[in-house]
């Protein structure tokens, strides 16, 4: 004879044979969520069939979700009700990644149902994992770049990896020509011309070469830095890479680039982002050109971007780079002609 409550029994056998075939084990966060994704469908699903919630009592671990897993049966994991529930948090604007996490844990526990022949067929196989959502990039206010070059000239955190002059020709770099991290490690000394107008050249994605524009202030710095080099290891190679490792002098790795980025982010109190640490600074340098009157286009070329698609994201982070496209629209310049008459 079946229990009463077998959904939540299932769902007892489910999580304990997860938590001892994992090979990491099962921890009680992840218990915790599939318990809530669960009791979450079971919950939608009685409420449309108008079934009453039984009395949950507060004292008993976890009630709420296994009581709601008490109003339906096994044979209410259908794909109908599934899609019912899916476009109900569609509609309600829940965010993709709660949706993605509610259909695995479904698709797990229903899994492992039909290879216990509770259940006939697993009714998730029809539903695509909604994609990630691609949040804005991050960048630094002017502020908090401050604090990360005072951070690099008097550091105070002890570490053999940071070299400060070398640290602020690369920051330079980074923030103020917009390289990416495997561009930056890559720049030769021949790459730099110091003529006017000075300029350097890196090789992109695809092997692809752009020559970017140097302001005076960046050349100053990397001229330090390379001047300092000069002094200690004798004529540098045109074909030597420029930014070199501490210690044994070796040319940088991005892992070994976002590492030193890190401690300058620590040494400003700024917290890192999750993802690569120093393409932090590349979307610094994007939202800067916008809020400086720069065109998408002229940013897109900048960045080295095959599409201007990927560009436009910037323009979501440029309040004033947004002003800045508004006023140039005919109606704006009319306006503004009528206003001086």
């Amino acid at each position: 004879m079946k229990s009463k409550n077998e959904v939540a029994d299932y769902f007892r056998r489910w999580v304990l044979e997860k938590r001892a075939r994992s090979s990491r084990g099962l921890s009680a966060r992840s218990e915790a969520g599939y318990r809530t994704d669960i009791g979450t469908f079971a919950k939608r699903v009685a409420d449309a069939e108008g079934r009453p919630a039984p009395p949950v009592d507060p004292d008993v671990p976890n009630a709420v979700n296994l009581g709601h897993m008490a109003r339906i049966t096994i044979a209410d994991f259908t794909e109908d009700n599934l899609l019912m529930v899916m476009s109900d948090l569609v509609g309600e604007g829940y965010r993709n990644a709660s949706r993605a996490r509610m259909l695995s844990a479904l698709r797990g526990f229903c899994g492992w149902l039909v290879k216990n022949q509770h259940l006939d067929r697993d009714p998730t196989l029809g539903f695509e994992t909604p994609s990630k959502e691609k949040g804005l990039p991050v960048a630094l206010t002017s502020e908090e770049l401050g604090r990360v070059v005072d951070a690099i000239v008097s550091p105070t955190i002890k570490s053999r990896v940071l070299w400060p002059s070398r640290d602020l020709a690369m920051v330079s770099v980074l923030a103020g020509c917009g390289v990416r991290a495997s561009e930056l490690i890559g720049i030769r000394v021949g790459d730099f011309r110091w003529e006017d107008p000075p300029r350097v050249r890196v090789t992109g994605k695809g092997n692809k070469t752009r020559s970017l524009p140097l302001s005076g202030e960046v050349l100053t710095v990397v001229d330090d830095y390379l001047t300092e080099r000069e002094a200690a290891e004798g004529p540098l190679r045109p074909d030597g890479v420029v930014f070199l490792r501490t210690g044994e002098p070796r040319p940088f790795t991005v892992t070994s680039l976002d590492y030193v980025v890190e401690l300058w982010l620590r040494g400003a109190g700024i917290a890192p982002p999750d993802q690569e640490k120093a393409h932090l600074f590349r979307h610094t340098y994007a939202v800067g050109v916008l809020d400086n009157g720069g065109t998408i286009a002229e940013l897109q070329a900048l960045l080295g971007h095959e599409s201007i698609a990927t560009t436009s994201i910037y323009l979501r982070m440029s309040a004033e780079g947004l002003h800045h496209t508004a006023g140039s629209t005919p109606m704006h310049r009319l306006l503004a002609s009528r206003s001086r008459t």
